[in-house]
């Protein structure tokens, strides 16, 4: 046998080294089976991102990789005296929208437009609580 026959792989076997999405598949299995999570993830998501086709490997994925929700505090400030404006004043403002600013009424009108035209003349630090009253 001559050096260069002994280097060509046999036909059964890929000239790309790079594993399957199965045998991906498996492997993920058999390091959950193992009970080794976190590479379980490290492996899942490189491997639905090498073959995004593959439905398995893309649910398993999400299933160990689930999107992360971040919490940060609320911006700008909250609306108890807008509403408590609401509760007490909604009578007088019935099918009628209005702009309010903390316990101020800035625009009351029948339309949307109506009440836009009112607040874009204002200089306004803050934006104010549009509601439609029912």
């Amino acid at each position: 046998m001559s050096a260069t026959t002994a280097a060509v792989q046999p036909a059964s076997k890929s000239i790309d080294s790079r594993p399957t999405a199965d045998e991906l598949a498996a492997e993920v299995r058999s390091l959950l089976d193992r009970q080794r999570i976190d590479q379980a993830r490290r492996t899942a998501a490189s491997a639905a991102k090498a073959h995004p086709q593959h439905p398995w490997l893309t649910q398993a994925d999400r299933i160990l990789n689930p999107t992360r929700m971040v919490t940060r505090p609320a911006r700008g400030k909250g609306r108890e005296l807008e509403f408590a404006w609401l509760r007490e004043n909604a009578a007088a403002h019935r099918k009628h929208w209005v702009a309010l600013l903390g316990e101020r009424l800035l625009a009351s009108g029948e339309t949307f437009a109506e009440v836009q035209r009112v607040l874009k003349g204002l200089q306004l630090n803050e934006k104010p609580l549009l509601h439609y009253v029912e």
